[in-house]
């Protein structure tokens, strides 16, 4: 073993994660393109909150990645050294605000515009905001009414 893989070991039991985490992931099955390395730590969180308690425990030294849906996703056959991080269905909610919309961080563009002309709001893609937060993940759009 390894010290990342150890370090991981040790927060989970500590900390009672109950992500999914996987040791020597094939990433293959996430990309589009369906080849891939591995990833050293596989991690999808099973809350914001889990996720930030992970990462403020995780020593600097170690890689993070964060990865989305696989769409133009390219991985070297050497894999990803580290944790590689991908957001599940826990980050996918969408609420509507007074004048906001609050998106979950792996809602994909096409679901937030089926949602956004249901409600007919008019989204302005030019102006996105991506940012970790102590209540989770969020992706930001300028919405006009």
């Amino acid at each position: 073993m390894n010290k990342a893989v150890d370090q991981i070991k040790k927060i989970v039991l500590e900390h009672n994660i109950k992500g999914k985490i996987e040791f020597n992931y094939n990433l293959s099955k996430l990309s589009w393109f369906g080849v891939a390395g591995k990833a050293e730590i596989f991690y999808v969180p099973d809350s914001s909150y889990e996720l930030v308690l992970l990462l403020k425990l995780l020593s600097p030294k170690i890689n993070r990645s964060v990865i989305g849906m696989g769409s133009n996703l390219l991985i070297r056959d050497g894999g990803i050294d580290g944790i590689v991080i991908k957001l599940g269905k826990n980050f996918s909610n969408i609420i509507l605000e007074k004048n906001a919309v609050s998106i979950g961080a792996s809602v994909p563009d096409k679901v937030l515009s089926r949602f956004c002309s249901s409600e007919s709001i008019n989204v302005n893609y030019n102006y996105i905001t991506i940012g970790f937060a102590t209540k989770g993940v969020k992706k930001g759009y300028l919405i006009e009414n």
